[in-house]
Order: structure tokens, then sequence, then C-alpha cells
């Protein structure tokens, strides 16, 4: 596939995939965000306003543990 790959240029898609990023993708997607502390915390902008979310938004707690399990195993080496 590498050798394979070529560029596809076609300036009206580039242009609203362009918008989309500037415009509507910010106001429907969550921004990541470090404290003075380097935590993470999570912004989602809703109707205006801005909300903070200290914990990543829609997780459960078994998801986080899940996550947080994970994390702890020594499986850099697969990625």
């Amino acid at each position: 596939m590498g050798g394979n790959l070529q560029r596809f240029t076609h300036p009206a898609l580039s242009e609203k995939i362009h918008e989309a990023f500037e415009e509507s993708i910010p106001l429907r997607a969550y921004e990541v965000r470090l404290t003075e502390n380097g935590e993470l915390y999570w912004v989602e902008h809703v109707d205006g306003d801005v909300i903070r979310h200290e914990q990543e938004p829609n997780t459960g707690f078994l998801q986080r543990t899940g996550i947080f399990l994970l994390s702890i195993l020594p499986i850099e080496w697969l990625l």
C-alpha cells in the first residue's frame, strides 16, 4: 500500500473539510486539555456555554476502571 499511495486533490472537497473542522466539529467534539498539574480535563461547548469535565465524558465507573487497569499493563511493546 505504501508505494502505491497517490495524492488526491479536490479543491471543493478540501474546502468543505476545512470549514467543518473550523466551524462545526469543535461544537460537536470534546476538547482535551491539561491542567497546570498535568492532569487531563475535557471541554464541551453546548449552546454557547463551556462545560468542563474532570472525568472522561460519557464513561461510567466500570469503563474508567477498565481503562486504568489496561494502562498499567506492560503492553507498550505491542503498539
